[in-house]
């Protein structure tokens, strides 16, 4: 059967009304926003001449709006049906819902991407505290969520779920070359991407560690994935990312005012700069 290759599209939603009032809101209530709608447009406008077999979002609101802006401006006759996924939604937090997204945010990323030094003099309130009770108790920091929230172990997990199951429906496809469109979010994003570092499964082109990093909204991925038969002794993946986080397709204006550079320039955001895309 040969390789079977495939052109897939990883894109965060719009920008919604939870990123701009930074609160997190009930999955259903987070909407897209005004600016949110006009950066799928834009997006939707670069994407607009490409033939996608197959579409995938979260069953949050925001992911489901972000695709169907995207394919309403498609050229092509024949949008394939969305496919939602649960396993694409955003990280899971319950109690937290309405509490001050800043302090959970960078709560977050500098536990997890910048080291536990960085935290120490920070007003990070309730969670802070949370964490620091958590360090005291002697439990490994993988194991860490703020009270009913979902670990971040496990969306690691579902995200390389999803990853195992994607490889295997393109090689399954009758199609020897398919076009796949994502719509996801941010964290989901991240750690999705990181399963392509594992050396001993995928060999990869144009990677850059930049991937790891937090997207701006409508921040857009696209590589080409090339899958062996079993039956080929070459069992590696080839990986050739030809995007990684690109947002082009926003104006200067927006880039400026987005939510991710109002976070950023908060005392508090300054210190999670370098894990975001700013």
């Amino acid at each position: 059967m040969g390789v079977k290759t495939a052109t897939v599209y990883v894109v965060r939603h719009g920008e919604t009304v939870g990123n701009d009032t930074k609160l997190i809101m009930h999955p259903d209530e987070d909407v897209l926003n005004t600016t949110g709608k006009i950066q799928a447009t834009n997006l939707a406008q670069t994407l607009k001449e490409v033939n996608f077999t197959d579409v995938y979002t979260s069953n949050y609101p925001r992911t489901i709006e972000t695709a169907s802006i995207v394919l309403s401006h498609n050229l092509n006759n024949k949008s394939p049906p969305t496919k939602t996924d649960e396993r694409l939604r955003e990280i899971v937090m319950h109690i937290m819902i309405t509490s001050n997204f800043r302090n959970i945010c960078v709560t977050i990323f500098c536990v997890f991407h910048k080291g536990i030094d960085n935290m120490y003099g920070q007003p990070y309130g309730t969670i802070f505290k949370a964490l620091i009770a958590f360090l005291n108790s002697g439990r490994p920091l993988d194991e860490f969520a703020v009270q009913e929230s979902e670990p971040l172990p496990e969306i690691r997990k579902r995200a390389g779920e999803f990853l195992v199951d994607l490889i295997q429906n393109i090689s399954k496809s009758n199609s020897p070359d398919q076009t796949i469109l994502i719509v996801s979010h941010g964290a989901f994003i991240r750690f999705f991407l990181e399963h392509f570092t594992n050396a001993a499964k995928f060999n990869l082109a144009g990677w850059d560690p930049s991937a790891l990093k937090f997207t701006r909204n409508t921040g857009c991925n696209m590589f080409v994935i090339h899958v062996p038969d079993e039956s080929e002794t070459e069992q590696q993946i080839r990986v050739n990312f030809e995007k990684i986080h690109d947002f082009s397709h926003l104006t200067k204006e927006m880039l400026e005012t987005d939510s991710l550079t109002r976070i950023a320039q908060t005392p508090e955001g300054k210190c999670i700069s370098g894990c975001m895309q700013v």
